[in-house]
């Protein structure tokens, strides 16, 4: 699942991914209700979060994951983040962190 609330950095991901060898199935949230929609109907192997969206912060996505899908990966993604921030969603349950270039 992607969190994200651009549809051309969600492709870009998912283009990225698939040059990686993965096959991608996928669906593209961006809000709470559609996080919550989309982790009740199936199961995800991984959950990547794009760092700020402006309706739509970390730790909810984050608190959300856990309540519903406690054992699925959480990844960051962002350009520019806090690192105190990173360090607290690390701390809640976070897998890992991804720089966006890296």
């Amino acid at each position: 699942m992607i969190v994200e609330g651009s549809e051309a950095d969600a492709t870009l991901l998912l283009n990225t991914l698939s040059r990686g060898g993965y096959e991608v199935i996928h669906a593209i949230v961006d809000t709470p209700t559609a996080m919550r929609a989309a982790l009740e109907s199936q199961d995800w192997d991984i959950i990547m979060f794009e760092h700020p969206m402006p309706q739509f912060s970390a730790p909810v996505a984050l608190a959300l994951a856990k309540e519903l899908r406690p054992n699925v990966p959480f990844i960051i993604v962002s350009g520019e983040i806090d690192f105190n921030l990173v360090v607290s969603m690390m701390q809640g349950g976070a897998r890992d962190y991804i720089q966006k270039g890296s």
